[in-house]
């Protein structure tokens, strides 16, 4: 197992500009740690930022194999071994919690001027049940008329699919692998408006 995510890192790295190799090998990683993926209506092809709940891990590969696109994660991702270079070689892009999203021009640039649709993930970090929105990228999206939707991520069953709070990272992967059913992800999503993104999200977030 952990000669498959370093295999899998390996080769994500090396190919980072490969979109679509990205979301094959994610694919296969979800098959190997037994996650089925449900989209029953197929996410935008084209540019948009996606604002996505956020439970674990997990998450970031479903959508990396559903489509190309580049993450937003917290700065302090990038001081972690090996896991913050791999991030970093992927594409991702990193915000500095504790400064407004305006004063951070590089970042806003690369958001800006992405190729991809461009992921966040609004909460901040990951919950067991939706949880408080940081307004942040939402208003910057508003700001800048950029097109968006929110995407709904339902595991079942949910435990295993879970990393939150002090779990390590391989605790978390070990109680996946230990699960005695096939753990799907249902996958939803609808395009927001132009106005009033915090109400539409929450509200959207709500029904999960």
């Amino acid at each position: 197992m952990v000669l498959s995510f370093l295999i899998y890192g390996a080769i994500t790295a090396s190919i980072r500009k490969s979109a679509t190799l990205i979301s094959k090998l994610s694919r296969t990683l979800l098959r190997i740690v037994g996650v089925g993926v449900v989209c029953r209506n197929p996410l935008p092809s084209s540019r948009k930022i996606i604002f996505a709940n956020h439970q674990g891990w997990l998450d970031g590969v479903v959508l990396a194999s559903l489509l190309p696109a580049r993450f937003v994660g917290k700065s302090e991702l990038k001081s972690i071994p090996i896991i913050g270079r791999l991030l970093k070689r992927l594409g991702c892009l990193f915000v500095n919690r504790g400064i407004p999203l305006e004063k951070q021009p590089a970042l806003v640039s690369d958001v800006l001027s992405s190729e991809r649709s461009v992921v966040v993930f609004p909460e901040g970090t990951t919950n067991a049940s939706p949880g408080k929105l940081k307004l942040g990228f939402i208003n910057f999206s508003e700001v800048n008329h950029l097109p968006a939707i929110v995407v709904s991520l339902k595991y079942t069953p949910q435990e295993p699919a879970l990393y939150v709070g002090k779990e390590t990272l391989l605790s978390s992967t070990l109680k996946l692998l230990r699960c005695e059913y096939l753990v799907v992800c249902e996958v939803e999503w609808k395009e927001l408006s132009l106005t009033d993104r915090e109400l539409q999200i929450s509200e959207y977030f709500s029904t999960l």
